[in-house]
């Protein structure tokens, strides 16, 4: 089952397929064209209380994979950071039971690993529970 968003001749579609974890947005220009189609990957975090690393994507050959949103809280108070073969963040403090929102913007990507590298989130202090979303590109 898919469901499908669409305001008007121009502006976005968002196609959700929850079978997938997935949802592909496509903004259209005003004769109707397609301009902007971009398909955007979610990761469910349940750490639930651990700290450590969780891979949200595993390494793919000859793609970068982007951060294009995010929301989540930390079970404890710590520390969050991404990473791909090294830190694309620095740790970022997070109060006990906080947590922040990263609005989603595909259009341009928060960070992004190298070609080829795996994304992962590092926490300490507290697990992380939340979601990310995240774009897979050459």
């Amino acid at each position: 089952m898919a469901i499908r968003l669409r305001s008007g001749k121009t502006g976005a579609t968002l196609t959700v397929d929850p079978t997938v974890n997935a949802a592909r947005t496509i903004l259209y220009d005003s004769a109707g064209n397609a301009v902007f189609s971009k398909t955007i990957n979610r990761f469910v975090l349940a750490q639930v209380g651990t700290p450590g690393t969780t891979v949200i994507a595993a390494a793919r050959a000859g793609y970068k994979l982007k951060i294009v949103g995010a929301v989540f809280t930390l079970s404890a108070a710590g520390t969050v950071k991404f990473t791909g073969a090294s830190d694309l963040t620095g740790a970022m403090d997070v109060a006990a039971q906080g947590g922040f929102v990263i609005p989603p913007n595909a259009i341009f990507p928060y960070v992004e690993t190298g070609v080829g590298e795996a994304l992962s989130i590092v926490t300490t202090g507290g697990g992380a529970n939340g979601v990310i979303l995240y774009i897979i590109e050459t």
